[in-house]
Parts: structure tokens; C-alpha cells; sequence
């Protein structure tokens, strides 16, 4: 469903992304993981549209996408979830969630019933601001908003950051049910490795803007993957 091919992205002088391949299925979690400013939340933007690459490109179901604008890739199915959240604070609930829908159709833009089964907590607080959520509620929200576009590729940004573990396990069940429906490729950023490690059915490594390993998680050794995350 998406392909990356040899992206390069440079900041200035300092080259982020160096070559980097990518392909993600529908019906499948690919993982991206790394120390930290490997490189990984550059590549998601550059995916999304956010950060401008050098070289490379960027396809969805075979259409290039890589000079289309963040707008442009949200209406063709991609969401992201960023790290930190980002949602509106001073917007409510419902608001945060409507932004979500504002890439659909006319027709379309209502809030899907089936994120309040996701986020059950949401729905007792469509009024309220964003800004008052703990910040397990706030990733709640960020999810949902991404999930209320009806992606067909969905962008993790260290969904985890921050978050206890009852939330964690909330987001490992929604990440599952999500992929398990077969229509969605998800691609996930996480530090946490346990959390990834057990929802991946693909593990990329990066290192200094590299893609060092790639394969099926059944294909890697889980003691190989930890040392390139060892600091």
C-alpha cells in the first residue's frame, strides 16, 4: 500500500535520511525502531508531507505522492498521530475530533461511532477542552482524531511517551483490532521496545538516517534488534 524509495532528506549541511526504503501493508504493523535521532520521526513527516525531502520517492497503491502537499496525502489516506500529541488545547473533544474529518467528503463528515468503542472515556467528554485531558486522555484524542479521517495508512508517532501502562494496554488492543481488520497498513515509531516488538509483524531499524535491518519479525533476532538500541 505505501513504498518509500531511496528517500534522502537534508537539513542544510546535515543529511537526516540517507537512502532510505520502506514498504507497508495493509493488515500489518510495521515497526520502525532506533536510538533516539536516528532519524525516525524525520521519515514519518517526510511521509506525510511535512518535511520537504531531497530525493526519493513516495508511493501509495503505485501513485506517486511525493510532491503532493500534507493536505493532498491526508485526502489519499494518510493520518498521522505525532509525538507530543499536538492536539488542540483549547478546541473540545468533539472539536478536536471534527478537525479529524475535515479532509472528507461533505457527505462523510461525521464522527465515526466506532472510536468511542475504541476510546470509551471520549465520548463523557466531548466538551471539554482538549487542554483540560490527562495526558492518557489527550493520546486517546490524538488516535481518534487521526482515525476519524478514515486512513488507509496510519502513522504512530511514540504513542507511549509519557502514557501508564493501563493506557499502553488500551492502545496495544485498539492497534490490533485496527490491523486485524485488513484494511489499514499501520506504521509505528516506538522507543518502547516490548510494546513494539509485540505488535510488529514487520521491524525496521534505522541508525544515523539508515535503514540497517528490515524484515518479518518472525526473519530477526529479537537479541540482534536490541543491540542497535543499546545506547
Amino acid at each position: 500500500m505505501l513504498i518509500v524509495k531511496s528517500l534522502n532528506l537534508n537539513y542544510g549541511a546535515s543529511q537526516a535520511l540517507r537512502g532510505v526504503n520502506l514498504s507497508a501493508k495493509e493488515g500489518e504493523v510495521t515497526c520502525i525502531v532506533g536510538k533516539n535521532g536516528v532519524g525516525k520521526t524525520t521519515l514519518l513527516n517526510a511521509i506525510m508531507g511535512l518535511e520537504r525531502i531531497s530525493a526519493g520517492e513516495i508511493f501509495i497503491d503505485g501513485s506517486p505522492i511525493s510532491r503532493e502537499p500534507a493536505y493532498a496525502r491526508s485526502r489519499r489516506g494518510l493520518a498521522l498521530v505525532p509525538q507530543g500529541r499536538d492536539i488542540f488545547s483549547q478546541l473540545t473533544v468533539e472539536e478536536n475530533l471534527r478537525i479529524g474529518l475535515s479532509g472528507l467528503p461533505r457527505s462523510e463528515k461525521k464522527i465515526p461511532p466506532d472510536l468511542f468503542q475504541y476510546f470509551p472515556v471520549l465520548s463523557d467528554m466531548l466538551h471539554r477542552k482538549g487542554g483540560d485531558l490527562s495526558g492518557g486522555q489527550q493520546q486517546q484524542l490524538a488516535i481518534a482524531r487521526a482515525l476519524a479521517a478514515k486512513p488507509r495508512v496510519l502513522l504512530l508517532d511514540e504513542p507511549t511517551e509519557g502514557i501508564q501502562p493501563s493506557i499502553i494496554k488500551l492502545i496495544t488492543s485498539v492497534i490490533k483490532s485496527l490491523r486485524d481488520r485488513g484494511n489499514m497498513a499501520i506504521i509505528l515509531v516506538e522507543q518502547y521496545f516490548e510494546f513494539a516488538f509485540e505488535l510488529a509483524d514487520k521491524i525496521i531499524v534505522m541508525e544515523r538516517g539508515n535503514v540497517t535491518l528490515d524484515g518479518a519479525k518472525t526473519d530477526l533476532d529479537e537479541q540482534t534488534i536490541r543491540k542497535y538500541l543499546t545506547v
